[in-house]
C-alpha cells in the first residue's frame, strides 16, 4: 500500500479492513515534509504500522514513497492513492517491473455522479468517469490521466 499526501485518508479504511482480516500487508506513506504527516495516531490505533518517506528527510527515510518498490520483487500487488505525479510515476515503474498495481485517482470530481464529465480518463475502453466507474483502476486499464 502506498500513499502520497492526503492520498494516505484514501487508503486508512482499506488498511484498516486487511488489518482486521489478518491480511498481511505494508504501508507506505509518503509527503514533503515531517509537518505534512499526518494520521498516525488513528493507524496506531488500529494497529497498522506505517512505513514513512519525506521528500526532504525530516521524518522517515529521505525520498519519495515510490523508492519501497525497491525493496520487492516483482511479486508483488500494489494499491495507492496519492497526488497524480506520484501515481504517474508509480504507473510507469509497475509497468516496466510487471508489477499489478490498483490506483486510486484524485481527480476532481464536481458533480460525484457521472453527468458533468468533469472527472473522465481515458482508458483502454475510451474514457471513463472516475466518479461512477472508479476511482479506483487497474493501473493497466488506465492510458492518460
Amino acid at each position: 500500500m502506498l500513499a502520497g499526501g492526503i492520498g494516505i485518508s484514501g487508503v486508512s479504511l482499506f488498511c484498516k479492513l486487511l488489518k482486521a482480516k489478518n491480511i498481511d500487508f505494508r504501508l507506505y506513506y509518503g509527503a514533503r515534509s515531517k509537518e505534512d504527516i499526518i494520521m498516525l495516531d488513528w493507524f496506531e490505533k488500529y494497529g497498522v504500522p506505517v512505513n514513512i518517506y519525506t521528500e526532504d528527510g525530516s521524518m522517515g527515510q529521505k525520498g519519495f514513497v515510490t523508492k519501497a518498490l525497491e525493496e520487492y520483487d516483482d511479486n508483488i500487488t500494489v494499491y495507492a492513492c496519492g497526488p497524480t505525479p506520484m501515481l504517474k510515476s508509480l504507473k510507469t515503474i509497475t509497468k516496466q517491473r510487471n508489477i499489478k498495481a490498483y490506483l486510486s485517482l484524485e481527480n476532481p470530481m464536481a458533480c460525484g455522479y457521472g453527468v458533468c464529465l468533469g472527472c473522465v480518463v481515458k482508458t483502454k475502453d475510451g474514457y471513463i468517469r472516475t466518479c461512477v466507474e472508479g476511482p479506483v483502476l487497474d493501473s493497466n486499464y488506465i492510458l492518460e490521466f
